[in-house]
């Protein structure tokens, strides 16, 4: 019964995500957005090799060095233009879904870190989360999208300790730090 209640609430979260960033589909790209997503001639299946040994600027359409290395974050973008498109709005979907997400994972780590937590609790985390302010820079800002993986990965990773799963956490740990340094 405590699971599906749990299930209850995480849909509930993703559902008070989506609604409070339902706008965020109309934005268009700004600042990085184009280089890393619409413009970036890697996001192709030829292109993964680039995305995945290659620096963050190398592999888009700046082809600039730089010392960023985020391959689990490039390689996020190649696989949403793969599955909805390389508009604007496609972005803006996936780092609302992300973000939605991390809020169900922010609800999970504070059950587990906190196993005698009951009510509400756990799930006023997540949600406040999922809809303070402070937030939003990572959600509609596509090339937010750094932090949303970084902060999905490193809660993972923290849920798994509470567990004592070590290899969980290593690769939870290897995936935030792939997502950004």
């Amino acid at each position: 019964m405590a699971r599906r209640s749990h299930w209850k609430s995480e849909l509930a979260l993703v559902a008070a995500t989506f609604t409070a960033y339902a706008h965020v589909g109309r934005n268009g790209f700004v600042w990085d957005d184009a280089f890393l997503t619409e413009r970036n001639p890697y996001l192709s299946v030829d292109g993964v090799g680039k995305l995945l040994t290659s620096d963050l600027w190398v592999a888009s359409a700046k082809e600039e060095p730089s010392f960023y290395y985020r391959p689990l974050a490039a390689f996020s973008f190649a696989v949403n233009k793969w599955i909805g498109g390389n508009s604007a709005a496609s972005y803006h979907f996936g780092n609302v879904l992300l973000h939605a997400l991390v809020a169900v994972l922010v609800a999970r780590a504070v059950r587990a870190l906190h196993p005698k937590t009951t009510g509400a609790i756990p799930w006023l985390a997540g949600l406040c989360f999922a809809l303070l302010p402070v937030d939003s820079e990572a959600v509609v800002w596509i090339a937010g999208r750094f932090d949303l993986l970084g902060a999905a990965f490193a809660l993972w990773a923290m849920a798994e300790y509470a567990r004592r799963r070590t290899w969980s956490v290593l690769v939870a740990y290897a995936g935030a730090v792939f997502s950004k340094e």
